[in-house]
């Protein structure tokens, strides 16, 4: 008898052990499920805004250029030169090939995607040519202090800078203060309006996102 409840004093002890870890087991599990979660429904959000904005921007018109609030052009133009490379055969020829104002607002769509938050972003996650693209770009049409910071940070990830990766946060922090201000892309959308013809052969076809 005494034994049985020796037995029984010890399960329960282990039971009781064993809730807590159990909890975290699932607490654990829930969390990294709703971070997949996240992650797909952000992913499937974005392919959404993708096909939108290039349906939308296939093919601009005037007013539409001038009234599309700057930054959402910018990423309008891009998805529609970004969906007609991925229709090509032979995406890089077709790049060297569009106008120069296409070939911008390309670069500058993942300018402004990539480097948003952080512009070190953009040059670790792209390379040349579309760096020293976007860099061109930068240099006509974007704030001149934007353009200072945007050269230092592709000469440090060209390891042709006398900087090193120690100013990269400052820099960073720099570039941010200046996408974040209200006309930060209205140069850009003037100069876009202004060469309109250069998205004027973008393709107009829909895609079913169904």
């Amino acid at each position: 008898m005494l034994q049985s409840i020796q037995d029984y004093t010890v399960l329960y002890i282990v039971i009781v052990l064993l809730i807590p870890l159990c909890i975290f087991a699932w607490s654990k599990a829930m969390r990294a499920s709703a971070r997949r979660n996240a992650g797909r429904d952000a992913v499937i959000a974005s392919l959404k805004e993708y096909h939108a904005l290039r349906r939308e921007f296939a093919c601009p018109t005037p007013e539409q250029m001038q009234e599309t609030e700057p930054a959402r052009l910018v990423a309008g133009l891009c998805a529609a030169v970004q969906f007609r490379l991925e229709e090509s055969d032979d995406p890089d020829a077709l790049f060297a090939e569009l106008p120069e104002p296409a070939q911008f607002a390309y670069a500058l769509g993942y300018v402004r995607e990539d480097g948003s938050e952080q512009l070190s972003q953009f040059f670790r996650r792209n390379g040349s040519p579309l760096t020293d693209i976007a860099q061109q770009a930068v240099q006509l049409l974007l704030p001149a202090d934007f353009a200072d910071v945007f050269a230092a940070l592709h000469a440090i990830h060209n390891g042709t800078s006398p900087n090193n990766v120690a100013d990269i946060p400052a820099l960073d922090t720099r570039a941010r203060q200046h996408m974040q201000q209200p006309a930060f892309w209205q140069p850009a959308q003037s100069y876009f309006c202004e060469n309109i013809a250069a998205f004027s052969t973008a393709d107009t076809s829909k895609t079913n996102l169904n």
